[in-house]
């Protein structure tokens, strides 16, 4: 009996490490830097008219929807980044030598960028509160 208890104990165990992989190949450490500055990201993929490249768009809009992934990103803009990455972002939905899905994904972290940047979000948020919990105090 202790033997059948020992051997489901270790396959219980072993289901829970290998279910957790995914946390233990990542760095933990990674995100107490937070996302990258906005400007690091207009350096790297935007040109000085402001353009950015049908090469680098798909690693432009990758490399913003993963900052916007943390709500310091948005928290962080400046008016002038937030000015140039709506601009570069604009340039990326309106350039139609870019594939469709980076152009949807630039067009939607476009109205992000302007949504966080005003009152907007919160107001947005709270109107889809009000919609989903009506009896939900504010």
């Amino acid at each position: 009996m202790k033997a059948k208890a020992g051997l489901l104990l270790v396959t219980l165990t072993v289901f829970m490490f290998s279910s957790c992989a995914d946390l233990f190949q990542g760095n933990l450490f990674e995100n107490f830097d937070g996302p990258p500055d906005a400007s690091e990201l207009i350096d790297k993929y935007v040109n000085a008219d402001g353009t950015v490249s049908a090469s680098n768009a798909g690693k432009f809009v990758d490399a913003v929807a993963e900052a916007a992934e943390s709500p310091r990103f948005f928290k962080d803009l400046s008016n002038s980044d937030r000015t140039k990455l709506n601009g570069a972002l604009a340039d990326v939905y309106g350039n139609e030598a870019v594939g469709t899905s980076d152009r949807q994904t630039a067009s939607v972290l476009a109205a992000e960028v302007v949504i966080r940047g005003t009152d907007a979000g919160e107001t947005i948020n709270l109107s889809l509160i009000h919609i989903s919990e009506p009896t939900r105090p504010y």
